[in-house]
């Protein structure tokens, strides 16, 4: 692989692992997977296995280059802004439910 040197277009894509470092313990070649980084409209990129995350099957790679930054984005509002808490999902999908029925009424 050939690490890029100067920044360039792209935060997310998606992509077939081709290699991996001594340390890289959840991945294998041959592995498809999302990621997010820096200069990822390239034909190659060298990260960190942090950065990426298999493809669930039935994903396509057009449907998972999508998918990092939103989610990523997701969770911060949800985690860090919103200050979700343990025993919270429950709670709030109850409500939720409940506001729902009460709608459809």
């Amino acid at each position: 692989m050939v690490e890029l040197s100067e920044p360039n277009l792209g935060l997310e894509a998606s992509g077939v692992v081709r290699g991996v470092g001594p340390g890289v313990r959840n991945l294998r070649v041959g592995d498809r997977v999302m990621l997010a980084g820096r200069s990822t409209f390239s034909s190659s990129i060298v990260l960190s296995e942090l950065l990426c995350a298999k493809i669930p099957d039935g994903m396509s790679f057009i449907e998972a280059a999508t998918m990092p930054i939103v989610y990523g984005t997701a969770i911060q509002a949800i985690m860090n802004v919103g200050r979700l808490e343990k025993g919270q999902v429950n709670r709030s999908i109850y409500a939720l439910q409940r506001n729902l029925n009460a709608y459809t009424l």
